[in-house]
């Protein structure tokens, strides 16, 4: 048996275990598991990967607490999800490691949004993103997101209006509802899956499932409308692998060719060569993506980047012209890898993302 499947089973079973030698910590690190590692071994040589996390997530309560202060004391409304949400639903929260915070807004808010985290001293990130922007403040960092997905997104039709699919928990503070946090879960284990991602994300369905009361029947409706009975079935099947609890009505299969994907890719993916070989855009999507990219006909793009400038079409010029020289300077090399390779896909490869629900 694998290490990681080792480690995870002996956590969702309450059990203890033993590991041979320290290779799992570099494992276990890969899959964003680190805090596991002492309450399944009670090894003390792996306590401090557990205060650790214990401490940032503190940090990250912190940085929350004073952005929805921020917020709501000026009147904008916000989504909070994955995360901060998915932590409070493992039985010890501090074994859900984060990354950063993830926050929605709605379009006409990011100019404002944008200055007042400025003003309380976050950094702007530099990097440009098709549906968020970054900031940091005390090395953490916050994705203000101002669409749930990139444009070019099959998903976004369903995310277009987030705020009629979350409940409000504390003046301008929001949630998702259950079924569509589980939904937007799937859908950007969807996403990332094409570049790999590791077997947290299962846990995070596990505990949703177990925590939440689900509306199998509504989200069997979107599953169907967007055809992801197989990535779901295959979702369902390794927590069945893992806990032997059947959930849902599956279908059992064998599930191993899916565990040793998630358990080789790790929780950030395969490196940058694999991820280029893996990716299943056809050139068309590849060009127009390119050309939005490059031309910012995505509105809520423009003013992400240009906050002061991006909403006015006589500005434009401006923005395009210092825009030009970023992506020349910066981000050239990776725009010709992304138009230039990978645009053949083998039909061993196509039926292998057919069976993992791609």
């Amino acid at each position: 048996m694998d290490d990681i499947i080792k480690l995870v089973k002996a956590y969702l079973n309450n059990e203890t275990t033993k590991f041979d030698d320290d290779s799992i910590v570099s494992k276990a690190k890969a899959q964003a598991l680190l805090p596991m590692l002492y309450l399944v071994t009670k090894n003390n040589n792996y306590k401090k990967y557990y205060l650790s996390s214990l401490i940032t997530q503190e940090n990250f309560k912190k940085i929350e607490n004073e952005v929805t202060a921020i917020l709501n004391e000026n009147k904008i409304p916000h989504i909070y999800f994955k995360g901060k949400v998915l932590s409070n639903i493992y039985p010890d929260p501090v074994v859900r490691t984060r990354g950063d915070i993830d926050v929605y807004i709605e379009e006409n808010t990011i100019t404002k949004v944008t200055s007042l985290l400025e003003d309380n001293e976050y950094k702007k990130d530099p990097s440009d993103c098709m549906h968020h922007i970054g900031f940091y403040k005390n090395n953490l960092e916050i994705e203000i997101h101002f669409s749930m997905f990139d444009s070019e997104s099959n998903f976004l039709k369903y995310f277009k209006n987030p705020f009629s699919l979350a409940i409000n928990k504390d003046k301008f503070m929001y949630e998702f509802n259950p079924n569509d946090h589980f939904i937007y879960c799937l859908c950007h284990f969807y996403n990332h899956l094409i570049n790999g991602c590791g077997i947290r994300f299962v846990l995070d369905f596990y505990y949703m499932i177990k925590n939440y009361e689900l509306d199998f029947n509504y989200i069997h409706n979107f599953i169907k409308e967007y055809k992801l009975e197989i990535l779901y079935n295959n979702i369902l099947n390794v927590i069945y692998y893992l806990t032997n609890e059947k959930y849902d009505n599956i279908e059992i299969i064998d599930i191993e060719f899916f565990i040793d994907y998630l358990v080789k890719s790790g929780i950030h993916g395969f490196d940058s060569d694999e991820r280029d070989t893996n990716r299943a855009i056809n050139k068309k999507d590849k060009f127009r993506y390119t050309l939005m990219r490059l031309f910012m006909t995505n509105k809520q793009y423009r003013i992400s980047l240009y906050p002061k400038m991006g909403r006015y079409w006589f500005l434009y010029p401006i923005c395009f012209i210092h825009h030009l020289f970023y992506l020349l300077i910066f981000k050239s090399k990776k725009a010709f890898k992304l138009l230039f390779t990978g645009n053949k896909i083998s039909k061993e490869k196509k039926d292998y993302y057919k069976k993992l629900g791609l």
